[in-house]
């Protein structure tokens, strides 16, 4: 008994799990763990003053065994005046329907319990029995099943869930202790006859691989596996914080994508890699599979530039030059035509494009009355071009401000042929995500005079035959 109640004292305070003035939701099951905890924080409560409310789930999976389960756990709140918040649910119509294990069922339909008495009750902490047997049955649990370090350092003595934090504190008391304190102080439980079912993969560890490695191979088994999951928990904190600066110093967001630095990213250890992929979908979804983080770090490692994978919930992952770049299809520019004011301003792209024209007359035939200016419309910086045509040549003299059309060809400045746009782009790298963006300036045909950023198409150059010169200033924001 003094063993249990000094483990229990020391991690509560340890961790800090309780403190003065907090709501405590205690989930209880009737079994032997779960009510030893409870009758434990009936009299902790009375040390420090806390809230405490009682919650029970039927899994109404057992029959009368559940409902005498719920009757004792309801004597016992009103025994001492606690709330108590009790309902039913069908684990095996939620695991056929979603096509799930019942464990598996059974753990959801339990949270989803917790959450609805954590908001009702205002509650912020969810104290939960699991135990040290608990902690050496989920190792084994999860190397059965291929965790990785985080996963194998098992169970979480506190964890930050969504509005509550969750708390164990008889993560260090073994089944003996509870036991023992359980006999000491007359507590009442009930004992659940499904965990003596073999086809429960906890039970089967339990039960059989247990014993099976205490009797054959090392009678310390359980000692060492606490052993080899604290030492993973200090090798995760180091490996955290590595991940964190890593993640810091190459992951950057702007306009609503997530933006990682290749070259960095590509020079650190595979595993770090690894983890700061999986850092970034955790930002973006909610559920993300190994193999979701293998498809990135393919597309990463790829030496061309422009390719593209899609995940899901619409989300896109772009590799470009020097970037990968996650993002929603729906946040990529759409298309956008505005007719151009000549002379005058236009508009263009929600304001993102500024547009200024005149018309000149040439002082001397083949002679252009103001300088170009090129900026680099590649750098997604605000920056301004200067472009000048010969205004003649402009079918109905009117021109187009858009973004790229599929398939359409651009004779370029002293090019003797047409040539693709999207083959432009990509020998000049223009990036995917910005290719909808760039400026195309077309005549009332299609024909395309002007891809700022890039070059003035040769069919409308100044020549010794111009007479009114068309300037055009074009200023992109892009930043």
């Amino acid at each position: 008994m003094k063993k249990f109640l000094g483990k229990v004292t020391d991690t509560l305070y340890s961790y800090v799990m309780i403190q003065e003035g907090d709501v405590v939701v205690a989930a209880c099951s009737g079994g032997p763990d779960s009510m030893a905890l409870l009758y434990f924080l009936v009299g902790f409560s009375k040390k420090i003053n806390f809230s405490l409310i009682v919650a029970h789930l039927n899994h109404l999976l057992r029959g009368e065994e559940s409902e005498a389960d719920a009757a004792l756990v309801k004597k016992f709140a009103e025994k001492y005046s606690l709330p108590f918040f009790y309902k039913e649910s069908s684990v095996k119509s939620i695991a056929k329907k979603k096509k799930l294990s019942l464990e598996e069922a059974a753990r959801g339909a339990r949270y989803q319990f917790f959450d609805e008495v954590m908001g009702e009750v205002k509650a912020n902490k969810l104290a939960l029995g699991h135990t040290q047997d608990d902690q050496v049955e989920t190792f084994f649990i999860r190397l059965i099943r291929g965790a990785g370090p985080e996963g194998l350092a098992g169970i979480r003595y506190v964890r930050q869930a969504k509005g509550f934090v969750i708390v164990r504190p008889m993560l260090d008391v073994s089944k003996e202790e509870i036991l023992d304190y359980i006999e000491s102080n007359a507590i009442p439980y009930r004992l659940d006859s499904s965990n003596l079912d073999y086809k429960f993969l906890r039970n089967r560890i339990r039960l059989g691989l247990i014993p099976l490695l205490e009797k054959d191979y090392n009678t310390g088994i359980r000692k060492n596996v606490l052993k080899v999951m604290e030492n993973l928990s200090f090798y995760n904190g180091f490996v955290k914080n590595e991940i964190n600066r890593c993640y810091e110093q190459m992951v950057f967001f702007k306009d609503g994508k997530v933006l990682v630095e290749l070259s960095e990213f590509l020079a650190l250890p595979e595993y770090l890699q690894q983890e700061v992929v999986k850092k970034v979908l955790y930002v973006l979804v909610d559920d993300i599979k190994q193999e979701n983080i293998e498809d990135v770090l393919k597309l990463a490692r790829k030496l061309a530039s422009g390719k593209r994978i899609e995940l899901k919930n619409d989300l896109l992952v772009i590799k470009e030059y020097g970037k990968i770049i996650f993002c929603r299809e729906s946040e990529l520019p759409s298309a956008f035509k505005d007719l151009l004011n000549i002379p005058g301003e236009t508009e263009a792209l929600e304001g993102k494009i500024f547009i200024k024209s005149q018309v000149l007359v040439a002082e001397t035939f083949g002679k252009i009355p103001v300088e170009p200016i090129k900026g680099d419309i590649r750098k997604e910086e605000k920056s301004v071009f200067r472009e000048c045509f010969d205004y003649g040549l402009l079918k109905n003299r009117s021109l187009m401000v858009r973004s790229r059309e599929p398939g359409e060809r651009f004779k370029s400045l002293g090019f003797p042929f047409h040539k693709k746009v999207k083959e432009i782009f990509i020998d000049e790298k223009f990036p995917v995500s910005l290719r909808n963006r760039v400026p195309v300036i077309a005549d009332s045909q299609g024909e395309i005079v002007w891809i700022v950023g890039y070059q003035i198409s040769d069919m409308f150059k100044i020549t010794q035959e111009t007479k009114e010169v068309l300037v055009v200033d074009v200023e992109v924001d892009f930043s």
